[in-house]
């Protein structure tokens, strides 16, 4: 857990220092260490290698692969607001709905599940910008933060509640000596402190205050506890990249092999060399020659690496989806057994998501309504939908939804299938489509079981 508690809440050059100083020494080693293996940059340990033997580094990649999968699952399909069908419901959405377009908001809700899963918790700033010619709906901005120099301080009680965030950055000061200072903010509940990092304690250079009554970073929490996906397991993910290394080695050693002459003492570097080029050994009676080379446990090695294998699958809830458990045509119910785990790792990421995007809505409703003089109330207007990120059988959907028609509501039934974008706007275009039909036909009937269109 990144989180910084402290006893001492106010905001001073002294506390913000101590903050800074603990997530330096306790938690900052921690969030670039797991940066470096989703970069692939983790390193390999070997003991003493022998002189001109084969060593290789080989890093496979899992965390990649598992981080890569659990976002694709969890935000491969773009979050959706279901809004209210009524006043309420359509002003909430003609208010945010060109504000998320504006932000790219499903690019952003991906990078920052991304970051969730490789650090354990990810985070975004709501801002203003300074243009005050434009309209508020413009001016509001958000974006994701660095989750390696960013952290919560949160009160030492049960509750946790938040006292400030801070974001740290590095600030280049000569272009040509390409020196640079750490620089940061600490954001509160009404101001934005700027300051200076010089190793050891922060200086404050500004203070502003802010209008969003409230912190206006959000924190996105990958789990309860704050772990990446892949946390738990970067000893089996060393283990992998060193087994494949030596295994690497001990081939390549093949490769190597060792040339061994028998008989033959009076054959010299001449003698070698023309062996080498003709690929003929002409060798005195009775001397022999072969390859000295090392015995491999080929079942031996597979055994182990399919054991790590499995171990890192399994600890970190991530499908293997090169198995063949995953080919052919499955049912519904044996794909989500086997996809079990990640649906767990799934759902607590929706919870947290859930209410980090509440806070992102409630900041951005802040400043509209203290721009505008509205009030708009967000927990009878809106539902955050979530969708799983699963290949599906198309035929089985519309079977699915048209069995369902007349029991289920056609807006729910409408939201299941993939080509219709906008429920409400397709709802609508219907309406009107039947609205058509039947003033053609009032038009076209004369009340007597014939129709008034003109016959032959």
């Amino acid at each position: 857990m990144t989180k910084i508690v402290t006893d001492y809440t106010d905001i001073t050059e002294k506390n913000i220092s101590d903050w800074i100083s603990n997530f330096l020494s306790n938690h900052r080693g921690r969030l670039v260490k797991l940066g470096e293996y989703y970069d692939g940059k983790n390193a390999i340990i070997k003991k003493k290698v022998v002189k001109n033997r084969p060593n290789y580094s080989i890093n496979v990649n899992l965390a990649k692969y598992i981080t890569d999968v659990h976002t694709g699952y969890f935000a491969g399909q773009a979050i959706a607001y279901d809004y209210a069908d009524d006043e309420k419901g359509k002003k909430l959405k003609d208010v945010l709905e060109p504000i998320f377009t504006n932000n790219y908001e499903d690019e952003e809700n991906f990078k920052l599940a991304s970051d969730a899963s490789c650090y354990g918790a990810a985070y975004e700033i709501v801002m203003v910008t300074d243009d005050s010619k434009k309209k508020m709906s413009e001016r509001l901005k958000f974006a994701k933060l660095d989750s390696e120099t960013t952290f919560m301080v949160v009160d030492n009680t049960p509750l946790q509640t938040p006292v400030c965030a801070i974001y740290m950055y590095e600030k280049q000061v000569s272009q040509l000596t390409k020196t640079t200072e750490w620089w940061g903010y600490v954001y509160s509940k009404d101001e934005i402190k700027q300051f200076k990092w010089d190793g050891s304690s922060a200086k404050i250079t500004e203070t502003v205050n802010h209008l969003f009554k409230d912190i206006p970073v959000i924190e996105f929490s990958n789990g309860t506890d704050q772990k990446g996906d892949y946390e738990p397991i970067t000893d089996l993910l060393d283990a992998i990249s060193l087994a494949t290394s030596n295994n690497t080695d001990d081939l390549q050693s093949i490769a190597n092999a060792i040339l061994a002459m028998y008989g033959a003492s009076g054959t010299d570097e001449a003698t070698i060399n023309a062996i080498n080029q003709s690929k003929v050994a002409k060798l005195p009676v009775g001397s022999k020659m072969e390859y000295v080379i090392k015995n491999l446990n080929v079942d031996g090695i597979k055994y182990h690496i399919d054991t790590i294998l499995k171990l890192i699958y399994q600890i970190s809830q991530t499908p293997d989806l090169s198995s063949d458990d995953f080919g052919g045509n499955q049912s519904g119910v044996a794909m989500e057994f086997k996809l079990w785990g990640l649906e767990q790792a799934r759902t607590q990421k929706v919870r947290n998501f859930q209410k980090a995007l509440i806070k992102r809505i409630n900041l951005i409703l802040n400043m509209m309504n203290l721009s505008n003089g509205t009030d708009y109330d967000l927990m009878q207007a809106i539902n955050i939908v979530f969708y799983k990120n699963l290949p599906k059988s198309e035929n089985d959907l519309y079977d699915m939804v048209s069995k369902l028609s007349g029991i289920v509501s056609d807006k729910t039934l409408l939201s299941q299938l993939p080509f219709i974008k906008n429920v409400d706007d397709e709802m609508k275009q219907k309406q009107e489509e039947e609205s058509e039909k039947a003033k053609q036909f009032m038009e076209n009937y004369d009340g007597l079981g014939e129709t008034n269109e003109p016959k032959e």
